[in-house]
């Protein structure tokens, strides 16, 4: 559905609403999953304590994780 760009903006903005506690627009390390917060320092590219959609699409896009289309 759509370019991935767009859907991978999408999925971000859905995970920050999940997620955001104080409903600032963005993620501190304990809003985030209890699985995810060892890599939060690796995922806060600019290191203000706190994840944007941005940076969650671009930790997203270094994961390696191809889906499989299913025949």
């Amino acid at each position: 559905s759509g370019d991935k760009q767009g859907d991978s903006g999408q999925t971000a903005q859905k995970f920050i609403k999940q997620h955001d506690q104080n409903n600032d627009g963005s993620l501190s390390r304990d809003e985030l999953p209890a699985a995810l917060r060892d890599g939060f320092e690796d995922m806060d590219a600019n290191k203000d304590g706190k994840l944007s959609a941005d940076e969650l699409r671009s930790f997203a896009s270094r994961l390696v994780f191809v889906p499989v289309p299913v025949e």
